[in-house]
Order: structure tokens, then sequence, then C-alpha cells
């Protein structure tokens, strides 16, 4: 919805000089193979989170990394910060233009089908899906649990089989796909934040004039709000819609999986030994609104991640 509307006003404000057709569903290349695109000059937009530039700016996964965030609008200060910038620049001079990292999609929940995760030691050898992601997979094994990599078609009926005994993702996308009916309870872990981010070609960024730069550049960050506040309320919404269903939403201690979850940063192929410091150091000079389940609870600045440093 969001990027629907970003392609409208592009077209409108370049008086359809730049005209740009969205595509749901995987129906076109995403990921890496839409990293390939942009890199060949190909007029395509990759929408993925950052993670799929590993091989052309690998400190950008520690970006999509478990506990590097308490919050959306940690992560949000983050894209904007200059150790973040200047990865994008890397990226640039490798041949794609990062245009926008911040369209979210919340904070990452755990949802789990025979017995609740109260605690981090409930997550031992859990047969938890992830995405076909090495950094998931890294991230929970660091964790913990036994991740299995699985496509999302067949999240619901290897829960309902027993083939996994949890899953991870957003509560709106938990809920759009009926996972509740399977996964009585949901854990509050908030381990990762679930974004996107806008990639092109740099040489098609470079054949723009500096006006149409401008106008992609404020639509697309623009759209980013937009799709972040549909996301906040569709949260919301979810998590009111599974409480009705009966889910158990359990809370946890965040500091024993941040602790965990800190080898992560330094076993992750391709990451530099002192990335996470660097981020946590940058999020210490970044003001920003803290929320806490889908509610704003105070304005504050970031600073208390020296556990996991």
């Amino acid at each position: 919805e969001a990027l629907t509307q970003v392609a409208q006003n592009i077209e409108e404000r370049t008086g359809g000089q730049i005209k740009i057709e969205v595509y749901e569903d995987c129906q076109i290349a995403y990921g890496v193979d839409g990293v390939e695109q942009c890199m060949a000059g190909a007029n395509f937009i990759n929408v993925y989170d950052v993670s799929c530039l590993a091989d052309w700016a690998p400190d950008l996964s520690a970006l999509c990394g478990p506990y590097l965030c308490r919050s959306q609008d940690e992560f949000s200060a983050l894209c904007d910060s200059e150790t973040i910038q200047a990865l994008a620049d890397e990226a640039y001079a490798a041949g794609v233009k990062v245009l926008d990292m911040d369209y979210c999609f919340g904070m990452r929940q755990l949802a789990t089908s025979k017995k609740a995760v109260r605690s981090l030691d409930d997550l031992k050898n859990l047969k938890l899906r992830v995405p076909n992601s090495s950094l998931w997979i890294e991230s929970f094994t660091q964790l913990g649990a036994s991740p299995v990599a699985a496509s999302w078609s067949e999240i619901y009926n290897g829960l309902q089989t027993g083939v996994y005994e949890g899953m991870e993702s957003s509560l709106s996308d938990i809920a759009d796909s009926k996972l509740y009916e399977v996964c009585p309870y949901i854990t509050l872990t908030n381990h990762m934040v679930g974004s996107s981010a806008i990639m092109l070609s740099a040489q098609v960024w470079d054949s723009l004039t500096p006006e149409q730069q401008q106008i992609m550049e404020e639509e697309f960050s623009a759209g980013a709000e937009l799709n972040n506040q549909l996301f906040d309320e569709a949260n919301e919404a979810a998590r009111t819609t599974m409480e009705e269903y009966g889910v158990e939403f359990i809370e946890v201690d965040p500091a024993p999986f941040e602790e965990a979850a800190a080898a992560f940063y330094t076993s992750y192929p391709g990451l530099s030994e002192d990335i996470y410091d660097r981020l946590q150091a940058e999020l210490e000079t970044k003001e920003y609104t803290a929320q806490a389940g889908g509610g704003v609870v105070s304005a504050t600045v970031s600073g208390q991640h020296e556990l996991r440093s």
C-alpha cells in the first residue's frame, strides 16, 4: 500500500518521466537475485532487508542482527547514523544505491505450538522455523534453539504436524496467516526489527537529474513513514485478534537473551569485530521515541546495551 502510493506520487511529481510498477509476493526477483539485477543496471528496485548486500558491504548485515535495537524507533535512528550511511556508501561504490532502510513491519516475536517460552532455557533445542537465511540460522543457534530453514508456505502444516515447535515473525504476519490457530503461545522477545530496504542500480540512480533524485528521496522517505504507521496499527490489531482467540502473550526479561545473542556479532562471517560496539556508540548519540507493545512509552536517549559489548 505504501509503495503503491510512493509510485503514484513520483509519477505525478515527475510528470510521468518516472513510472514505477509494484509487484507483490515475490512475483519478480528479490533478495540477492534482486541485488544482481541492480548490479546489472536494470531499471529495477529491490525491496529486501540489507543483509542481501552482505557480499558487497558485509557490515550492513549487523543491522539485521539479533538484539541490536530494543525498538523500531532505535532502528530508525540507527539507519540515519554515520556508520550505517558509510556502509551504504560502500554498497553504492559496488553498484547499488540504498535509498531507504526504514520500511519496518514491527518487532519480531516468537510463537510456539506445544509450550510457552518463558525464559532463555525454554529455547534450548526448540525446533524453530526460520527464513532460509544464514543470518537467521546463526542468530537462533546462538540463542540455543534448533533452527530449521523453510519457506513461509510450509509453516502452518509444519507446526500442525510437529515438524517445527515454533516460528518467529511480526504479530501482523502471524495473525494474517492464522498461525495462532496452531501456536497458542506468543513470547514477546522483540529479538529483531523486521525491515526492508529500498535499493536500485547506482548506474540508474546516476542517470536521474538532481530534481528527480530529490523527488525519489522525498517520496520513499514519506513512504517509509506511512508504511511504519500502517504496520504499527496492523500489529496492534493483530494482538487484539489473537488475544480474543485465546492466545497467551508472555513477556520475558530480555537481558539473558541479549547476552546470548552477543556471540552472533563475533561469529557471523564477514562482520567487523567492532561493528556491534560502533553501532551502539552511534545509538548513544541518538534521540528517539521508545515504543513497546505498540504504544509510545517515553522519549529517551539510548545507551543501555553495555551487557552485549
